[in-house]
């Protein structure tokens, strides 16, 4: 992927911190109306950061997996061709190409290569860095 794809994590990821550091303090809210409606817009960022977040991994791990099918399959038409003796040479140097070329894994900006592992990785950083700034903070 791109640049693009790499500031909006990126910001995805700072809002998911602000919400956990900003959600900590739900016990000093009072009652007021502006307090309970800073509440509500920061759980919704919150909130709007995970679901966009999870889209855009699993949307991208989606894509990485379905080239590992493919290319599984390339395997098996490359070599049921091999077998058969019915083939011509460029139809076999074809599939021989499309074989060797290499899985498509989408990238922010080649910095982190989405996979279904990054999600739990990702959400357990910002979990332990929130954490550990808020018992520094207090």
């Amino acid at each position: 992927m791109s640049l693009p794809i790499l500031l909006v994590i990126i910001n995805e990821y700072v809002n998911l911190f602000y919400g956990f550091q900003r959600l900590n303090n739900w016990k000093k809210f009072t009652v007021a109306e502006t307090a309970r409606t800073n509440y509500l817009g920061v759980l919704f960022m919150c909130l709007r950061s995970l679901v966009s977040f999870l889209s855009i991994c699993l949307a991208a791990s989606s894509v990485h997996e379905a080239s590992k099918n493919a290319k599984n399959v390339q395997k098996e038409m490359l070599e049921k061709v091999i077998d058969s003796g019915n083939h011509t040479y460029c139809n076999q140097l074809q599939l021989f190409l499309t074989y060797n070329s290499p899985v498509i894994k989408l990238s922010a900006w080649g910095l982190i290569w989405f996979t279904k592992g990054i999600i739990l990785t990702s959400l357990g950083s910002i979990l332990a860095y929130s954490l550990l700034v808020i018992q520094i903070l207090e």
